[in-house]
């Protein structure tokens, strides 16, 4: 088979994969939800990573969809798989957390680090959280608070939480609790729970 005939059934494949989605993104923004979840899963069985990411998502919210976990874990893991950063980063989390399925330290740091090595946010901040406590892998403060200076620099709460935490207690960063105080507050208004955590305990130590 010669190369051209190669590069034509790529290029047909990826066509079809390409319209699966746009297909179930125009289903979806039309209010055609029953549609919108076939295709979107036809997109993944395309072997489409958004298509899988965002089957995932359906059944995980289960806004358009019954709530299945199971199901939105087999999508989340196959988009992962296909190069899906976001979908990296939510695994890291239900790995780590132990929702959907059982915690499992090992699986987080594989699944956050996949994610941060396609410049995922979320995915950094995760892998900072583990070796800024050493869970999982040997505790490494330096690297940490790399991956929450990237993290926050991409708009992460949680990164910037990770951040406040070493800005307050002076680890790599210049010790500093009235910026601490700041970074917390603007990480808990943007969406990071531990960030408000952190917020209300030094709040109320005043």
């Amino acid at each position: 088979m010669t190369k051209q005939i190669i590069l034509g059934i790529l290029l047909i494949s990826q066509s079809l994969m390409a319209d699966a989605f746009a297909l179930a993104q125009g289903s979806f923004d039309k209010g055609d939800y029953k549609n919108a979840v076939k295709l979107y899963e036809k997109s993944c069985a395309e072997n489409n990573p958004d298509g899988c990411f965002e089957s995932g998502r359906i059944y995980y919210d289960g806004q358009i969809a019954k709530i299945d976990y199971k199901k939105a874990l087999k999508y989340y893991e196959k988009a992962c798989d296909g190069g899906n950063g976001e979908s990296c980063a939510r695994l890291g989390t239900v790995y780590y957390k132990g929702e959907l399925a059982n915690k499992d330290l090992a699986k987080a740091l594989d699944r956050f680090s996949k994610a941060c090595k396609k410049d995922n946010p979320s995915g950094c901040s995760g892998l900072g959280m583990m070796s800024y406590k050493g869970e999982g892998t040997p505790q490494d403060l330096r690297s940490a608070f790399d991956l929450f200076k990237f993290a926050a620099k991409n708009g992460d709460p949680d990164g910037l939480n990770g951040l406040a935490m070493m800005t307050e207690s002076g680890q790599i960063a210049k010790q500093d609790s009235v910026k601490a105080m700041k970074m917390y507050d603007k990480a808990c208004k943007d969406g990071s729970d531990a960030a408000c955590e952190n917020l209300y305990r030094m709040q109320g130590a005043q």
